[in-house]
């Protein structure tokens, strides 16, 4: 075999080619990396950074500690996983089928939504998105989280069961905001971004919404919060609230307390660190003498020891106390509840409007009085609210809460807004076009009653009185009850379509 001497320009070939393969290597290894996460990652062993609004591809509740039978709980993991590793793949066809099977096992609203974005995607692009952003990671939010995404899941379910919009299905991507201001404006970016993304329903906590909102308005996307109560969301173009604001709720709870109790010395517990907890405090505290407060944020907060000075106080006295509750700090009002031991009479805001009150408070709860926007038995005789109360005791099996009913609205405000937009806009003129719609919302009949905005605050502030009671039909025991003597005045049936 003869050798020679390769000359300069040969050597320079070489190594330009020898760089050129380094180069072409490493980006098909970063590439390849990317891809294995997005296809590949698995629940508690990747989470998917890059993928913040999931359609389909990865799980974001845990629910198996939610499933009692553990037959149920095995095949529930089975059925979704591989749900979940078609829809990856792209087959929709069997993700479809086994996220319904998953579905039959447990009815979780993420499987549902799943299970609905998969039908649509079958139907080749013929689908609108839109996504829902909620706080599921965050430990002391994740009832909260399910409770809003029952609403949405039930409103997409509804629509495209009957077709879906102008023939086209509605997809809803979840993302989890994780009740985090920089974490939410990630999310945020995410939804403005994707240009088949034409809505946001979310965010759940005032202070978040607050944050994020001058993005989504800044971008033109319609953003409606369903659960936000604070001030500081009106005179936007793009921001629409279901929910009245929170002043609203604290006169109808306050002039109860005035009305019907003979003494009025009062501890008002609520959270420095959340400005509707404040607000709410403030509003109640207008037209009560003898009050005296706790911030539960402090790092020093102990529950037995705030109602014990209270109740020793000369000056004093408490026999009532109003929890002006937050979501970031639940854990800490519910221990009020319990710490309490049925001793000082208990009033709050909707936010204890939860299973977790009631799971956890029990008979310490009993009796407690909570203002909320939405009760179940508020709408005698409306076949709208009826029908909804109906399918979500259907979907679900069990009774649903205000935030399911006002995420419900908050989606069908959209949907109804969609149907009325011609489909051949590119995502940016639908979004301008969505505005206008949701902006000129009249007389749509919702959960809630009749939906109507004006500067994106709601037209029809309801506000209800009700109590927590005994419930031997209950696994818990316990149920939030109308007040139907408080209530009579308050029983708008309204008249829309």
């Amino acid at each position: 075999m003869l050798y020679r001497q390769l000359d300069k320009y040969e050597w320079v070939s070489l190594i330009i080619s020898l760089i050129l393969t380094i180069f072409i290597f490493l980006q098909f290894s970063i590439n390849l990396s990317k891809v294995s996460k997005k296809y590949f990652c698995q629940f508690e062993k990747f989470d998917c950074p890059e993928q913040i609004i999931s359609f389909g591809e990865k799980y974001l509740i845990n629910s198996n500690n939610q499933i009692k039978n553990e037959n149920n709980r095995k095949y529930f993991q089975n059925y979704k996983g591989k749900a979940i590793e078609d829809f990856r793949r792209g087959d929709y066809f069997h993700a479809a089928e086994n996220f319904n099977l998953a579905f039959q096992q447990f009815s979780d609203p993420e499987t549902l939504i799943y299970k609905n974005n998969a039908e649509a995607a079958k139907l080749e692009h013929q689908y609108i998105e839109i996504a829902v952003s909620v706080p599921i990671s965050h430990e002391k939010e994740s009832d909260i989280a399910q409770e809003i995404l029952r609403g949405v899941a039930q409103a997409q379910n509804e629509v495209n069961s009957r077709g879906g919009i102008n023939g086209k299905w509605l997809q809803v991507g979840i993302a989890d905001d994780k009740n985090d201001p920089e974490f939410a404006k990630k999310v945020a970016d995410e939804a403005i971004k994707n240009e088949k993304i034409v809505a946001m329903v979310g965010h759940n906590a005032s202070s978040i919404s607050q944050v994020v909102a001058e993005k989504y308005e800044k971008a033109q996307l319609v953003m409606i919060t369903p659960t936000s109560y604070t001030l500081n969301l009106n005179n936007y173009n793009y921001i629409f609230k279901i929910v009245p604001n929170v002043n609203r709720l604290a006169e109808k709870l306050k002039n109860y307390f005035l009305n019907t109790q003979s003494k009025h010395n009062l501890l008002i517990c609520y959270d420095r660190q959340e400005p509707v907890s404040e607000s709410f405090k403030e509003s109640f505290a207008s037209s009560v003498e003898n009050y005296d407060r706790c911030d539960v944020s402090q790092p020093d907060f102990k529950a037995q020891k705030a109602l014990l000075e209270a109740q020793q106080s000369s000056k004093l006295n408490a026999d009532s106390l109003l929890l002006a509750a937050s979501i970031s700090n639940i854990d800490s009002f519910i221990n009020l509840v319990k710490a309490n031991q049925g001793k000082l009479r208990l009033f709050s805001s909707s936010t204890l409007y939860t299973e977790k009150t009631l799971k956890e408070g029990k008979n310490y709860a009993e009796n407690m009085v909570i203002v909320t926007p939405w009760h179940q038995d508020a709408f005698p005789k409306n076949p709208v609210v009826e029908s909804f109360v109906k399918d979500a005791k259907s979907h679900w099996k069990k009774t649903v809460n205000w935030r399911s009913a006002v995420a419900y609205d908050a989606t069908k405000v959209i949907i109804q807004g969609l149907k009325k937009i011609p489909q051949q806009l590119n995502t940016q003129e639908l979004r301008q076009q969505l505005q206008k719609q949701v902006k000129n919302t009249t007389n749509l009949c919702g959960a809630t009653g009749k939906i109507s905005f004006t500067l994106g605050k709601r037209n029809e502030p309801l506000a209800f009185i009700i109590k927590i009671v005994k419930d031997e039909n209950s696994d818990i025991g316990y149920k939030f009850q109308l007040d139907p003597n408080v209530n009579t005045n308050s029983i708008i049936e309204p008249q829309c379509s």
